[in-house]
């Protein structure tokens, strides 16, 4: 998942200010994934999503990060689940807190985004 610089601040900046806010928790433990994500700390990255899942099982960015790190470690199956996980959510939540994580991505881009990955994982799982 990339994030834009000018939406990370934005979005960061709102959490901050809101913090007692409901979502508060959930957009500060996704904005901590994508930066440990960014850095290279994919385990802590995975962590943060999980741990906004936790809060919110139907937040659908955090879904999409984890599917897309388990795809780069090379886990197609595992990450085939997450991006149903994400369809899911997408369908259960077509709009929420999530939302503000997608940078202008249209929620139906999203979705054919992750059909696209889903059917390119599937074919990762089979050749393992």
């Amino acid at each position: 998942m990339r994030i834009s610089v000018k939406n990370f601040c934005r979005v960061f900046a709102s959490s901050i200010c809101c913090a007692s806010a409901p979502n508060a928790s959930i957009r500060l433990a996704v904005i901590l994934g994508v930066i440990r994500q960014q850095t290279g700390d994919v385990e802590s990255a995975l962590t943060e999503f999980r741990r906004t899942i936790y809060i919110d099982p139907d937040f659908v960015m955090a879904h999409f990060a984890i599917a897309n790190v388990l795809r780069q470690q090379g886990k197609s199956a595992e990450a085939c689940r997450s991006y149903e996980n994400t369809l899911r959510a997408l369908n259960a939540k077509p709009e929420g807190a999530w939302t503000a994580f997608l940078g202008g991505f249209r929620p139906d881009m999203l979705a054919r985004t992750c059909e696209r990955s889903l059917i390119e994982c599937s074919k990762g799982a089979r050749e393992v």
